[in-house]
């Protein structure tokens, strides 16, 4: 929304109730058990983690990658065809690389979503080498 003008139309918009039938509800099920599957790592991007790393690494966008990884392994099947999917992160310093995490669980303890992110890191580092 750029203007008030637009923010008064989305919120009468949402104030009409346009309840889902049966079957809307069957597809939509549907949809988002296939979209649940293809994410490995629910983060959210919300950065929490990050202001607590002593690492200073950006988690969010290396969980991305491993994200994409893992959803290209799964459609592969096959996980070491997938592996391109990670070396984009070896344009990273060592120092920002998910082998520089030191595994002290100061993001997850920020998480919302109680990730074990030093798990990620260290397959990442692993799938890396």
């Amino acid at each position: 929304m750029s203007d008030m003008l637009q923010t008064e139309e989305n919120v009468n918009t949402a104030a009409i109730e346009y309840p889902l039938n049966g079957e809307e509800l069957s597809k939509l099920e549907k949809i988002s058990n296939v979209l649940r599957k293809k994410i490995a790592v629910s983060c959210t991007g919300c950065r929490y983690c990050c202001d607590n790393c002593p690492q200073g690494l950006d988690i969010p966008s290396l969980l991305s990658a491993y994200n994409d990884y893992r959803d290209e392994a799964a459609a592969l099947g096959n996980s070491s065809m997938a592996a391109w999917r990670l070396f984009r992160l070896k344009a990273l310093p060592e120092e920002k690389m998910p082998a520089a995490c030191i595994g002290c669980g100061n993001c997850t303890a920020h998480c919302p979503q109680a990730l074990d992110i030093p798990f990620y890191m260290s397959e990442m580092a692993n799938l890396l080498k």
